[in-house]
């Protein structure tokens, strides 16, 4: 695996934009139209911002496979992020989606720890290698990455299909959220011996 650079942008959110088209929780985030394609690759143009300034992003040696993981302690409002936020809503979320998203942000934040963590926000792989084990090889390498620092990594799955994959690589589903969205949300958490 390798750190992303500002040159691996496109790369990562081709990946990104493609893996992540059919997941539900992409799809609620977004404004469903004629241009919804491109509003999954300004989410992910976004999503890269923020992993490149509060947190990491990793590409697999193959360039096939990428993630975004953020540092909870690092990720803070800024007159750049404020920026972008503005950019996203317009570009991809919809001024009168922003009630809705708001919500679900605040739903999340609940079943988050209060302590610091790492948070697995993407792991995608291009979708012609779906089940060939390039994300099981970065995931494998982002947790010998992280383990050192002994933080959890959490993340969450509206993808029912990815839940043997989680725990597989060790993390613990430790919420589901069925009510409060519009579809269901799984909560995981990897906890490093301390």
């Amino acid at each position: 695996m390798k750190r992303a650079t500002q040159n691996d942008e496109e790369t990562v959110i081709r990946i990104l934009t493609e893996s992540f088209d059919q997941n539900k929780s992409v799809n609620f985030i977004i404004k469903q139209d004629r241009k919804r394609k491109k509003r999954i690759k300004f989410l992910m143009k976004y999503s890269f911002f923020i992993g490149m300034n509060f947190g990491e992003v990793f590409l697999g040696e193959d360039k096939l496979s990428c993630c975004i993981v953020i540092d909870s302690k690092k990720n803070k409002n800024t007159f750049k992020k404020l920026i972008f936020d503005i950019r996203l809503v317009r570009n991809a979320i919809g001024f009168f989606r922003i009630k809705k998203i708001l919500k679900r942000e605040k739903i999340l934040r609940r079943h988050q720890p209060n302590e610091p963590f790492f948070h697995l926000w993407y792991i995608g792989v291009l979708p012609q290698y779906f089940g060939k084990g390039k994300g099981s090889v970065l995931l494998k390498e982002v947790l010998a990455y992280y383990e050192p620092f002994k933080k959890n990594i959490c993340l969450e799955t509206s993808m029912v299909e990815n839940i043997k994959f989680y725990h597989r690589h060790g993390f613990d589903q430790v919420s589901k959220i069925d009510q409060e969205l519009a579809y269901e949300l799984f909560i995981f958490k990897h906890e490093f011996a301390k």
